[in-house]
């Protein structure tokens, strides 16, 4: 029921819109009565019956979450050169969404293991890669 929303090194301004955080639907979250979600007595119960065969029973009855952290700093690292080229000329910055400047320092200077966008580089050079696809495939005859 949370949205985070970060931009690379800008402030946010606009005002964030949540579809789904709508009167209704909050009202029928609100009614269903919480001993059917946890089904048995276990946490997720219901959600857990529901995937009973379609998940391993690892998965579909473990406790805690898994965690994906490291394995992306890691990649972040190891492809630093390819995000800092793709990221300082591309789409983002020409549109000034996006400042070369600070796509550089960020990118150089470990900055992404302790800024709070970090996490959303990645997410950046997809809609990168988005947005070359989209310009190339509209101009294509």
């Amino acid at each position: 029921m949370m949205q985070v929303q970060e931009r690379l090194f800008q402030p946010s301004t606009r005002e964030l819109v949540h579809p789904l955080m709508s009167q209704p639907l909050i009202e029928l979250c609100l009614r269903l009565p919480v001993w059917r979600l946890s089904l048995g007595g276990v946490s997720r119960g219901l959600a857990r019956r529901a995937f009973e065969g379609r998940l391993p029973d690892r998965v579909r009855l473990r406790m805690t979450k898994g965690e994906a952290t490291r394995y992306f700093i890691d990649q972040l690292r190891l492809n630093r050169s390819l995000l800092l080229e793709t990221l300082a000329d591309g789409e983002l910055v020409a549109n000034g969404i996006a400042d070369r400047k600070d796509v550089e320092t960020f990118l150089r200077e470990d900055q992404f293991l302790i800024h709070p966008a970090g996490r959303m580089i990645l997410v950046y050079y997809a809609i990168e890669a988005w947005l070359r696809t989209w310009k190339t495939l509209r101009a294509a005859p």
